[in-house]
């Protein structure tokens, strides 16, 4: 329902019109340093001309209530890291939002979540897990790993675990993720309603391997189905920043008028710096988001993600249900398009 002229503008109003998360601008209204300036900045216009203000009365209520309905402790998660360097997850943005929405969800059910790392070089598999049962930790959290196709050789049998990502191949569990596959179809369509004729895709190696080639074959999915060119408009890369000058000559070559790409603003600028219009001469939509800001693309909620990563946890818990599952259940969590600075609408160049 829309806002009135007589009612007063919500932080979910601001949200809808933005095309943000609520969470998202709760926390760019907070200045949280895990927003970006540029999102932080949005928020702040939006608000202002929309003179959106904090209700006092409502943040009484909302203090209120959560000191009444905090729950009683019910035991400590182990958010389990296996990074080289044991901050090493937390330059990812995504993981990072991961781990906020797995904390929130079970601080409101009544857990506590530690951070375990699992390659520290001085503690061996078996002491880890010996050292989790006597902190009588029973589930388990696996963070997406560093290397994708990781095989982790533990015995896990006491825990219940769920792993967010695919990067973990071994030992199997419940896997909770962003829905990719149908989000670069849905990239794809999009850019066919916007009038693109030429559409390619831009991924690098670790991005497709970690995701098990979700990204690719969605691409060469649809690349088929439209009766569009495939493999020869793929440009399957190591590391984007080094290879600037290729990409560029990659697009120009094959005349692409609109790329899927694995990565974010930084190829944005330095494509822009090798002469690269963005979007005059060529869309840019990344397949994964975690924000809505300059880039377009699918956006991921991904502390949505990591919540309900914590519930599919919680249940097993309650259920008794520990080890490796007979049966592997996959969550995919959907993705939505924004149309963001990057991506434009050629469907009236004819």
């Amino acid at each position: 329902m829309n806002s009135s002229p007589d009612m007063p503008v919500t932080q979910r109003d601001l949200a809808r019109r933005l095309g943000l998360s609520q969470s998202s601008v709760s926390l760019a209204l907070a200045d949280h340093p895990r927003i970006s300036p540029a999102v932080k900045e949005r928020v702040r216009a939006e608000a202002e001309r929309s003179r959106y203000r904090v209700d006092p009365r409502l943040s009484a209520l909302a203090a209120y209530r959560n000191k009444k309905n905090t729950p009683s402790y019910k035991g400590t998660i182990a958010w389990v890291t296996n990074f080289e360097e044991r901050e090493g997850w937390k330059r990812h943005r995504l993981f990072y939002e991961f781990y906020e929405g797995v904390k929130r969800a079970l601080l409101r059910s009544g857990y506590r979540l530690e951070t375990h790392w699992l390659a520290n070089p001085e503690m061996a598999p078996e002491r880890f897990r010996t050292m989790l049962r006597s902190r009588g930790i029973e589930g388990l959290i696996l963070a997406p790993q560093q290397l994708p196709d990781t095989r982790i050789d533990l015995d896990l049998s006491d825990f219940a675990a769920v792993s967010l990502g695919f990067s973990l191949i071994e030992p199997q569990f419940h896997v909770v993720h962003g829905e990719l596959f149908s989000g670069v179809e849905t990239i794809y369509r999009k850019y066919e309603e916007l009038g693109h004729k030429r559409i390619g895709l831009l991924v690098d190696e670790e991005s497709d391997d970690r995701t098990a080639h979700h990204i690719l074959g969605a691409f060469l999915a649809r690349a088929y189905l439209a009766k569009r060119p495939g493999a020869e408009l793929v440009k399957r890369i190591g590391d984007m920043s080094e290879n600037i000058e290729a990409i560029a000559d990659w697009i120009r070559k094959n005349r692409i008028d609109g790329v899927i790409v694995s990565a974010g603003s930084a190829v944005v600028e330095d494509l822009t710096r090798a002469g690269i219009r963005i979007p005059e001469d060529v869309s840019f939509g990344v397949h994964l988001l975690t924000e809505a800001a300059d880039t377009g693309g699918m956006v991921l909620d991904s502390q949505r993600t990591g919540e309900i990563a914590a519930q599919r946890l919680i249940s097993l818990l309650h259920n008794w249900e520990k080890g490796v599952p007979e049966s592997v259940e996959h969550i995919a969590v959907k993705q939505r398009f924004y149309l963001g600075k990057t991506i434009i609408d050629r469907s009236s160049n004819g």
